[in-house]
C-alpha cells in the first residue's frame, strides 16, 4: 500500500508515528513536509525512521488571525503534478489550515485518489470547554460551508481525541469512520528520564532557585497570548499572598515574555522565575523538580500536559486545554477551571497546594492513565484507519500489527 502524509512542519512528535507506520510489511509511506519549521518553534528539525520523505518547495506566509491566534499558511503547487505521478492508494492531509491541504484534496477528487482527514480542530473559542451551545464565529463560522463540503468528500477520518471527534460529527463525519490516534509523546521515553532525575531532585530544585520546602509550581510552552500565561501570574499572586513557600516556574519564550516579565516584577509578593528556552530532552528536569503543572491556555490537545502526567505530576488545566477531554480526570490526576477564571485557577492551586496527599495521589494517578495514550496504542489505529478506508472507499477488514512498537522513539 502506498502511502502519502502531507504534514505541515517537522515535527519531533509525529516522527514516531511514521516511522512506525513504515515498519509494516503492507506500507511504503512517503511523508511530505510543506515547509521545514515555523518562525517560533525550536526544537530539532532531523528526519530519520522507516519512511521516505522531502521538504516541498513553495511559499508560507505568516498571518495573524486575531489576538489569540496566529498561524502559517503554507502553498506548495507542486502537489497538482507530483499527487498523480506517485500513483499513491491513499493521501493523509494532517488538517484543513493551509491552501495546500485544499489543493491536495482538489487534485485527489480529480484523480479519485482516497483522503483522509487527520484533524485535532476543535469549533473555536467559544466550544473550547467542550460545553458551550453557540455556533463557532469569526474565520471558523465563515469557512464552515467549506469545511462541511470538504469532510462530505473525505474517505475517513483520524482523530486527536474525543473533542476533535465531537467537532468532525458536527461537521458531518461518519462516526464509524473516524479513528482515534491519539496526539502524544513518547511517554516511556519522558518516564526514563525523570527515573533518572528524581534522585537528583533536590539538587535540580537548588539549581533553579527553588528550596526543598517549596512547591513549585510549572508551566511549559510558548509565551503568547493564546496561553494566557497573564492569567497564571494573576492566580500566582493571589496564592502567594497566602502562601510564602510557592513559588512559580515559567519555560519557555516568545513575543510576550516581555510584558509577562513587567507584570511578574510588579507583584508585590511570591518569587517568579523565568527558565527560557529548554531543550526536549531536558525538560523532564523540570517536571521532575515540579510539585504541579498548570497549563491556562487555549490548546487544540496541550502535548505538554502528556509530558508532565509521563513524569508524575498533578495537572492543573484550562477547560480550553483539549486534551482534558481525556487526559484530565478532575478529582483524579489533576484539577480543571474555566478559562480565563483567575479566582477558579486560585482556588485550584490552592487546594493542591494545602495537600501534599492529594499531589502525591494525583501523580501518581497521572502515570497510571497516560500509560493508555503511547505510540503503542496510536500508531496500530492509525494503520488500521489506513487499511480500512484505502482502496478507493472499499471497506476492508482490519488486520493486527505485526511491528514491535516499543522500538518506536521520539527525536528531539
Amino acid at each position: 500500500m502506498r502511502v502519502l502524509i502531507l504534514q505541515n512542519i517537522i515535527s519531533p512528535h509525529v516522527l514516531p508515528y511514521y516511522d512506525g507506520l513504515g515498519r509494516e510489511p503492507d506500507m511504503d509511506v512517503t511523508v511530505w513536509f510543506l515547509a521545514e519549521r515555523h518562525a517560533t518553534r525550536r526544537w530539532s528539525t532531523d528526519v530519520s525512521g522507516s519512511f521516505r520523505w522531502e521538504i516541498l518547495s513553495g511559499w508560507s506566509f505568516d498571518v495573524e488571525i486575531q489576538r489569540q491566534e496566529k498561524g502559517t499558511l503554507h502553498f506548495n503547487p507542486s502537489l497538482v503534478w507530483r499527487i498523480p505521478r506517485g500513483r499513491f492508494d491513499v493521501v493523509v492531509l494532517r488538517g484543513w489550515s493551509s491552501p495546500s491541504y485544499l489543493l491536495a484534496q482538489l487534485v485527489c477528487m480529480w484523480f479519485k485518489i482516497p483522503t483522509i482527514l487527520w484533524s485535532g480542530s476543535v469549533p473555536g473559542a467559544l466550544a473550547y470547554g467542550g460545553k458551550s451551545q453557540e455556533k463557532p464565529v469569526g474565520r471558523r463560522g465563515l469557512f464552515r460551508p467549506l469545511l462541511q463540503w470538504w469532510v462530505g468528500n473525505t474517505h475517513a477520518y483520524i482523530a486527536y481525541g474525543t473533542r476533535s471527534r465531537k467537532y468532525l460529527i458536527e461537521l458531518g463525519a461518519d462516526p464509524n469512520r473516524i479513528y482515534c490516534v491519539w496526539n502524544t509523546v513518547d511517554v516511556d521515553k519522558v518516564m526514563v528520564a525523570a527515573d533518572v532525575e528524581r534522585p537528583k531532585r533536590d539538587n535540580l530544585r537548588t539549581t533553579l532557585g527553588v528550596r526543598p520546602t517549596d512547591i513549585l509550581l510549572l508551566y511549559v510552552g510558548l509565551l503568547q497570548p493564546l496561553k494566557y500565561v497573564d492569567t497564571l501570574i494573576q492566580a500566582y499572586d493571589l496564592v502567594s499572598k497566602q502562601r510564602s513557600d510557592v513559588v512559580l516556574g515559567l519555560v519557555g519564550y516568545g513575543e510576550c515574555e516581555s510584558a509577562l516579565r513587567l507584570q511578574a516584577n510588579q507583584i508585590g509578593s511570591g518569587r517568579i522565575a523565568f527558565f527560557g528556552h529548554v531543550a526536549l530532552d531536558d525538560l523532564s528536569r523540570y517536571y521532575t523538580a515540579a510539585d504541579i503543572f498548570v497549563l491556562p491556555s487555549v490548546d487544540i490537545w496541550g502535548l505538554v500536559v502528556n509530558e508532565a502526567m509521563s513524569c508524575g505530576l498533578p495537572i492543573v488545566a484550562s477547560e480550553a486545554v483539549g486534551c482534558t477531554d481525556d487526559l484530565v480526570i478532575s478529582g483524579v490526576n489533576g484539577l480543571t477551571f474555566p478559562h480565563g477564571d483567575v479566582e477558579a485557577l486560585t482556588r485550584a492551586l490552592l487546594l493542591l497546594a494545602d495537600d501534599s496527599a492529594m499531589r502525591e495521589r494525583m501523580g501518581r494517578a497521572s502515570c497510571t492513565h497516560i500509560q493508555n495514550y503511547t505510540y503503542i496504542q496510536a500508531v496500530p489505529a492509525l494503520a488500521r484507519a489506513l487499511r480500512n478506508d484505502s482502496g478507493k472507499g472499499k471497506y476492508v477488514p482490519a488486520v493486527e500489527s505485526k511491528v514491535d512498537f516499543s522500538e518506536i522513539r521520539v527525536r528531539s
